[in-house]
């Protein structure tokens, strides 16, 4: 026998989903300022929001590492980058990137690297490849 009248008319599952909701909805607050577009400082905070609740897609990881990219946080970038590489290993075009992030924090060599390593993985009339190999040729170092 139910005591409290209201509850006895409401499931179980819409009470705890009303509990649960907050977070449900921050999450998905946070989610959506990690993918927004033009405010790098709202992809950074709602990313490693993402992040700070368990978030591991390799997306999440790249959308915060573009926005360190934009915003001239090299070293965040090429942390990030890393992380990308190591969970979607598949798309070599990463390494470009992370190319790119080492180039602009005046680490040459390691951008050397990574550039190369694009352009060996890349099918050559890629545009990942063929973008790698002009950074390469900007550097003046050989593919």
């Amino acid at each position: 026998m139910c005591r409290i009248p209201i509850m006895c008319r409401i499931p179980i599952v819409l009470i705890l989903a009303c509990v649960a909701l907050p977070c449900w909805a921050q999450s998905r607050l946070d989610f959506d300022l990690c993918g927004a577009k033009g405010d790098p400082d709202a992809n950074i905070r709602g990313c490693t929001a993402v992040i700070q609740k368990g978030g591991t897609d390799y997306g999440i990881y790249l959308q915060r590492a573009l926005a360190y990219l934009n915003k001239g946080l090299y070293a965040n970038a090429i942390a990030d980058f890393t992380k990308v590489i190591a969970l979607d290993p598949k798309d070599h075009s990463y390494y470009a990137l992370r190319g790119l992030a080492y180039e602009r924090k005046g680490q040459r060599a390691q951008a050397i690297a990574d550039y190369r390593t694009a352009v060996r993985l890349n099918p050559p009339d890629s545009s990942v490849a063929k973008g790698a190999q002009a950074r390469l040729k900007a550097l003046n170092a050989t593919p």
